[in-house]
């Protein structure tokens, strides 16, 4: 008799689709009998649609960039830049710098240094979410709260995910409660660990891979750990292509699911 591994390596993708859909509809009812099968059920279609559609994935970078990640190429258009952005970030924003001028009260050289941190990159949009960041943070009535939070973002106790989540209770009270803003110094602070989140990107992406995550437009501690585990299973499984960091993962995000990238999405 013919396995559920031995059917699902000869089923369509769309045969796959209803087939997982079906079994997502078992597990949801209560106490239902099959339900622990319809869950192997789902982790065998997962793996086998990721074995389908990654080497696609990485087809689609590799024809961008033939020299992968260390190529002249990806290194002028998508890295080089991120990298200095870091070394400045590292630099300006250390926990020593800071805790200088936070003591010296000087919001205006903070903001001298986020602003010239935000405008260093193309990820956070320059034509709507630059202005509106920068108008908030500038604002007397914020900037103690805002610059000690980002301290403590980027330096305090916890998880980078726990961190995230005492930062967007911040981001909240100035009416700036979006991932781009999130998770933007995270990033760049700690690259080796930290994803930006593109919101578009995230989803296709995460959708593409048949990883399974649901998505909220609420930036949270709990999601975004769930968002750095992902990138961390992505990492591994574009591990032919030598990822230094996640700003390769996130480059490799970029063009596995592109979403124009001056989006203003949340």
């Amino acid at each position: 008799m013919e396995s559920i591994e031995e059917r699902i390596l000869k089923m369509s993708n769309d045969d796959l689709g209803v087939m997982r859909e079906n079994c997502r509809n078992i597990i949801n009812r209560t106490n239902h009998p099959q339900a622990n099968e319809a869950r192997r059920r789902i982790d065998a279609i997962n793996a086998e649609l990721v074995k389908r559609q990654m080497p696609g994935m990485i087809e689609r970078f590799t024809i961008q960039f033939p020299e992968g990640f260390y190529g002249a190429r990806h290194l002028e258009e998508e890295r080089n830049y991120k990298v200095a952005a870091c070394d400045y970030c590292q630099e300006t924003l250390s926990e020593l710098e800071m805790k200088r001028i936070l003591a010296a009260n000087d919001w205006s050289e903070l903001f001298h240094r986020v602003k010239k941190l935000v405008s260093m990159t193309n990820l956070i949009q320059g034509g709507f979410e630059k202005p509106k960041f920068l108008d908030a943070i500038k604002d007397a009535n914020h900037a103690s709260t805002f610059y000690y939070a980002l301290y403590a973002h980027l330096h305090g106790k916890g998880t980078p995910a726990e961190r995230l989540g005492c930062f967007a209770k911040v981001l909240e009270q100035m009416n700036l409660l979006k991932w781009t803003y999130a998770t933007y110094f995270l990033f760049l602070n700690e690259p080796d660990i930290c994803m930006f989140v593109k919101p578009e990107g995230i989803k296709k992406s995460v959708q593409l891979a048949c990883y399974s995550l649901v998505y909220d437009s609420t930036p949270s501690a709990i999601l975004y750990d769930e968002i750095l585990q992902f990138s961390e299973w992505l990492k591994n499984q574009i591990r032919q292509l030598e990822p230094r960091d996640m700003i390769d993962v996130q480059s490799f995000i970029w063009y596995m699911a592109p979403t124009g990238k001056y989006s203003n999405d949340r």
